[in-house]
């Protein structure tokens, strides 16, 4: 949350921050830009100020704490700050006070947040205004009543039927009420019917102040309240997205925050006279929450002992001394360093990749997919081949291709973005990675006799070779179309998986001398060029429309594809991910899908815990080149992350899953 008087100074730290959260592998999703409105004049003649999109004056009344240098006027008493901040309870407001944190230190002068982005459908209330009223004034009091106020701030409680005073109030004075009398305010009428301001009205809901409601807590459940507007100002009929951004601070999200959304304004009970079903006339009807995060606020020197890490959750630790002019001192082992890419470029990727899995079971790449089906991988011979293409299939008779025989296979398809909910309609890398099982040979890494192809919608690799890797991931967002074309060249929209050409991107051994590359060629049906896609058609698709349409194939045909190797003859191409080589392709093997249903719960759980490594082979078909050495190391140590986290242990299938 960033906010600034002056929006070149918005710009200018937007702008940084961005740059500082790409540096550590972070994305930007999606950004609201709030803006206060301007002050000015309803249409019919009531000042407005720090308005909102329905047209009303906002952020008028905010509690007050005990001990504040100024506070503010009028409204009820001032609430101790254990109301509000941790680690200062007060026992007279037991709802107010939350449990220690795990360890307490953390608490300590922090506070929770519930943040909710609320869109609001003026075009909506402007259209309930007109139907139920005849005129002006009795559509401005129609209004007045849903909310509790007048557009100007003025409360129902004060003037009941005309938005001004014979004596005008200031600003600070239009918080100088309550619904009935009290010693702050004795001379107020007595409004407990609501016959002055709506019990039910919203700003009456959100704080009862001194009216009856249950549990009498009126004056005690508060909330310290931020809005701001987001979209341009409001033009009827304009179509636009608009609303409120709000954060609400408070001690205790589920006595204060939860309590007042929950009670106050979801439902009647909370005071007589209320039909029990009755909600909010706003938020119920011309407001939806389209966003919502709860969070905590630790205070600065919380912040110290997390960046030290002087405390850990779930262990004992010695109580620290808190000088908050400098940090604590760390009483546990510091963070391993991160290793000097460099030196060890390896290590770096690694370290890097970890970090951007964290606790997630997910892949860091290729997370999201739309399908795991079983297949039949049939190695053919040089039967009907002549020539030039006799020959070439003759050269590549080595390890699987030796000699003709079907293995049982299992092909993953999937989108390459890192975000696993990213619509498919996005243009993408689109992966297929095959698994073969009981497969003869002198293995490469300690698994069950597989061997695996990993290949990807495009013939490049979006980085050379190793010592580029590290250079890749420390690059600026901003700079990577530049520094990186074919990372955004491949990314492309498809109509099919099972209709895409996927090509192996980097070369492996194929026998003691070649050098291979591979694709996989559709047959039946038949290879479909890349589409282009309109927001519109995106959404009309729906965002996981590649797996239906995988799935609505497979429940018509049988898929049919080519495996065919292509020789890298230029040595130079081994280590240089980004050539396109164009030497010419011979098909070694013929894959058929079978017709099937592969969207059952165990499936695609098969589907999320799988793992695939080009090192999962025979030593025939061992991988070559600097960024097959990487691969190596990336995917085990992230195959066994994940699984870590997710409290399965890695496997290698067998084939008989399915």
């Amino acid at each position: 949350m960033l906010y600034a008087r002056e929006r070149d100074a918005l710009f200018t730290q937007s702008t940084d921050l961005l740059k500082a959260a790409d540096r550590r592998g972070w994305a930007l999703v999606r950004y609201f830009d709030g803006a206060v409105l301007p002050d000015g004049k309803h249409p019919d003649g009531q000042q407005v100020v720090s308005g909102v999109h329905f047209g009303f004056s906002d952020s008028i009344s905010q509690p007050s704490l005990v001990g504040e240098p100024v506070g503010q006027p009028g409204g009820p008493a001032p609430l101790k700050p254990g109301a509000f901040v941790l680690g200062h309870g007060d026992p007279t407001q037991p709802e107010t006070n939350h449990t220690p944190l795990d360890p307490p230190e953390l608490g300590i002068n922090g506070t929770f947040g519930a943040f909710r982005i609320f869109e609001q459908d003026c075009d909506g209330l402007e259209a309930y205004l007109d139907r139920h009223s005849t005129d002006v004034e009795s559509r401005e009091l129609l209004a007045a009543r849903m909310i509790g106020r007048w557009r100007n701030g003025i409360s129902l409680a004060v003037s009941p039927t005309k938005p001004y005073l014979t004596d005008a109030v200031s600003t600070a004075e239009l918080n100088d009420f309550d619904y009935v009398p009290t010693a702050d305010h004795p001379q107020m009428p007595d409004d407990s019917r609501g016959l002055r301001c709506p019990i039910g009205s919203h700003v009456r809901r959100a704080n009862p102040r001194s009216g009856e409601v249950l549990g009498h807590m009126g004056q005690t459940i508060r909330l310290i309240r931020r809005g701001m507007p987001y979209g341009p100002p409001h033009v009827r009929g304009d179509g636009k997205e608009r609303g409120m951004l709000g954060l609400f601070l408070c001690a205790s999200l589920k006595s204060q925050f939860e309590f007042i959304m929950r009670n106050w304004i979801n439902d009647g009970l909370f005071a007589r006279g209320l039909d029990p079903s009755e909600q909010d006339p706003m938020m119920s009807r011309f407001v939806k929450t389209r966003g919502a995060a709860y969070l905590f606020f630790p205070s600065v020197s919380a912040l110290r002992l997390i960046a030290t890490r002087s405390v850990e959750p779930l262990e004992l630790v010695p109580s620290v001394s808190i000088d908050p002019e400098r940090p604590a001192l760390a009483t546990t082992d510091p963070p391993p360093p991160t290793p000097d890419p460099k030196v060890d470029p390896i290590g770096f990727i690694v370290d890097n990749t970890r970090k951007r899995v964290g606790s997630s079971t997910s892949r860091d790449a290729h997370p999201k997919h739309h399908g795991l089906v079983k297949a039949r991988f049939e190695v053919v011979g040089p039967d009907g081949l002549s020539g030039d293409a006799l020959n070439r299939r003759r050269a590549l008779a080595h390890g699987i291709f030796g000699r003709p025989q079907a293995y049982t296979a299992y092909i993953r398809f999937s989108n390459g973005n890192p975000l696993r909910f990213t619509p498919d309609g996005e243009p993408d890398l689109r992966g297929m990675a095959i698994k073969l099982f009981d497969v003869p040979g002198s293995k490469l890494a300690d698994e069950r006799g597989t061997q695996d192809f990993i290949l990807a919608s495009d013939p490049r690799f979006f980085v050379r070779n190793l010592p580029e890797y590290p250079i890749f991931l420390m690059t600026a967002r901003a700079d990577l179309p530049a520094r990186f074309p074919i990372l955004f060249q491949a990314s492309r929209s498809h109509e099919n998986p099972l209709t895409i050409q996927y090509f192996s991107q980097t070369p492996y051994a194929c026998g003691p001398d070649l050098a291979v590359k591979y694709t996989v060629l559709p047959l039946d049906p038949a290879l479909q060029q890349p589409i282009q896609l309109s927001d519109e058609e995106k959404a009309l698709r729906g965002p996981n429309y590649l797996r239906d349409a995988m799935a609505s194939t497979l429940a018509a045909q049988d898929v049919t594809m080519d495996f065919m190797a292509q020789v890298v003859t230029d040595p130079s191409q081994i280590d240089d991910a980004t050539a396109n080589v164009t030497t010419a392709f011979t098909t070694v093997a013929r894959i058929t899908i079978p017709k099937q249903e592969f969207r059952s719960p165990a499936q695609m759980k098969l589907a999320e815990d799988i793992s695939f490594n080009p090192w999962h082979g025979i030593e025939d078909h061992k991988p070559l080149g600097s960024i097959n050495e990487t691969r190596k190391a990336v995917y085990e140590a992230i195959a066994e992350l994940r699984h870590k986290n997710g409290g399965v242990a890695a496997f290698e299938p067998t084939g008989r899953e399915l």
